[in-house]
Parts: C-alpha cells; structure tokens; sequence
C-alpha cells in the first residue's frame, strides 16, 4: 500500500464505471472503526462502499456495489485527506479476506485500487477510484475489467468501542487531535464526525 501527495483533478460525475458501462450511484459512503487488534494492537479499519442504480444490458439488470470493509490503512486525519493518494495493489488482505469488492453477479475481489481524494464539500470528500476486477459476464465482459469511481463520498465518522466518551476520546487522541472531531454516542461505543466550520 503506497501513500502519495499532489493530486490535482475536478471531479464532474457520480458514477461508478465498468469497463465503458457506467452507473449513477445511489450512494457513496466511507468511515473507520478503531478497535482493537490482538496482534497490532489498536488500529483502523475502514471502509467504503458505492451503490449504483440499476441498468439493463441484454435483458438482464446490472446493479453494481462496490467496498470495502476492513480495509486496515494508516491515513492522514479525515480533514487533511484533500490531496491525497492510497494504492491498495493487492486483492486480498492478510486474513485472505478481499481488500475491495466488486459485486455485480457474484462477489469478485477488486484490486489495483488507486484512490485520490480531492476538496471537502461539506461532510462529503470529492474523490476517484480506479481498479480492476472480474464480472464473468462474457467474452467483453469477464476478466479484469477496468473500474472507476469518481464521486462525492460522505463521511460517516469513526466508530470508537469504548465504554465512557473520555477513554473514547484518549484512544482516538492516539491518532488524531480529537479536537476536529463532534463525538456521539453509538450503539457499542462513540461515533467521532468531522466538526464543520462554525459549529458546535
């Protein structure tokens, strides 16, 4: 996995392509949960998933999704991503477990994932993906196929586990200032959002 600075682009559609077939999405989300790993001790896990809307080809409906789920990535505090770049080359994780996902038929591993991120629109970040990944349609439509994203995606906070707000806070604090962040509390810890400028 690299990280790289300096990526300067306008992103103009909300879409997901395969190959030259393209999709308006549904939605376009990412966050992160911090829990703890038994061998690394506490770390994120994030995750981004994009929905399309369905479309028809050859009688038959294409409704694409692409995510991720644990992806376990080391990147900079949500507010500075603007400008910055993540590779995830490889298909499957440590765990032998997908690092992204393609659904359109059937769950295929994505890979070859390159993904820039671009200005803040309020809690969402402008950003484009691009990847591979099978469909096993047919002859034009089976193997690596080319995948671009390039969307608004919203941020949906990180997820702390942890029983009191304070502890929260200094787990988060060992990572980012927990000063950019409003914390609510969540079903099984404290959900940390980007605070806006001019809020509480």
């Amino acid at each position: 996995m690299l990280c790289c600075a300096g990526v300067h682009y306008k992103v103009i559609h909300h879409m997901l392509a395969i190959r030259d077939r393209t999709f308006d999405l549904s939605s376009a989300t990412f966050g992160a949960i911090l829990c703890l790993d038994e061998d690394a001790g506490w770390r994120f896990q994030w995750s981004f998933e994009f929905e399309a809307i369905g479309r028809e080809f050859d009688g038959r409906t294409w409704q694409p999704r692409l995510y991720a789920e644990a992806l376990k990535l080391s990147l900079p505090t949500p507010a500075a991503l603007t400008g910055h770049a993540v590779e995830i080359a490889e298909a499957y994780n440590d765990d032998e477990e997908p690092n992204f996902s393609l659904y359109v038929f059937e769950h295929e591993p994505a890979y070859d994932i390159r993904i820039a991120f671009g200005p803040w629109r309020g809690g969402a970040i402008e950003l484009k993906l691009s990847g591979k990944a099978d469909v096993n349609w047919d002859d034009g439509y089976g193997k690596a196929l080319s995948l671009r994203v390039e969307c608004s995606a919203a941020f949906e906070g990180i997820n702390v586990f942890d029983r009191s707000e304070e502890s929260a806070r200094s787990r988060l604090a060992a990572f980012y200032d927990p000063a950019a962040f409003v914390a609510e509390k969540s079903r099984i810890g404290f959900n940390y959002r980007l605070r806006q400028p001019g809020g509480g």
